[in-house]
């Protein structure tokens, strides 16, 4: 069962053992000392707008650019939104006054279609729909720093034998992703 909500929501559930394993963007510092985190993998932000956006020919886009631009973003405390957050405080710029929240790479996708809206996510939630020309990835002149992707369990959680091959495999697909192009 897939169950896609807050952290903190999904942190009570994985404590109280009704969810066995969070799969996401860790927390800087373990944000409890009763579970633990795995790094799977490392990820960044991509700016994302429609194929035909007036923005998708310029290059070196920086905060001053997007500033008066229409966005949908992470949800406030998520680790992606802390830095499209800090792209425009560290720019000395306020973050622009036109913000949709949501997590959801199809609902961003669409909301994208509908105009000149501009999207701050995740580059490997992104990749598929920029692969299929959905979507397009802006070039934005900064250096996003990395944010860790992985497993969060309850300390002593000990996974069932279907448990732990799942698990398995998401270790695999994540060295898979991770490894450098041959």
């Amino acid at each position: 069962k897939v169950i896609d909500g807050p952290y903190d929501d999904l942190l009570g559930g994985l404590r109280r053992g009704a969810i066995d394993v969070i799969v996401g963007a860790l927390r800087d510092d373990v944000p409890i000392a009763d579970v633990r985190q795995e790094t799977l993998f490392n990820d960044t932000v991509a700016i994302v707008c429609r194929p035909d956006h007036p923005l998708v020919r310029q290059t070196d886009l920086g905060p001053a650019d997007f500033i008066r631009q229409l966005w949908v973003v992470p949800r406030s405390g998520t680790p992606l939104r802390a830095q499209f957050d800090a792209f425009f405080s560290q720019a000395g710029l306020d973050k622009p006054a036109s913000i949709i929240e949501a997590g959801s790479i199809l609902f961003m996708r669409e909301i994208l279609s509908l105009g000149d809206f501009l999207g701050c996510i995740s580059e490997q939630q992104a990749e598929a729909e920029i692969a299929r020309g959905l979507i397009a990835r802006l070039d934005v002149k900064t250096h996003w720093p990395g944010r860790a992707i992985g497993l969060t369990t309850r300390v002593g959680w000990l996974p069932t034998h279907s448990q732990e091959m799942f698990l398995s495999l998401l270790r695999g697909q994540a060295l898979q992703a991770d490894a450098p192009p041959t």
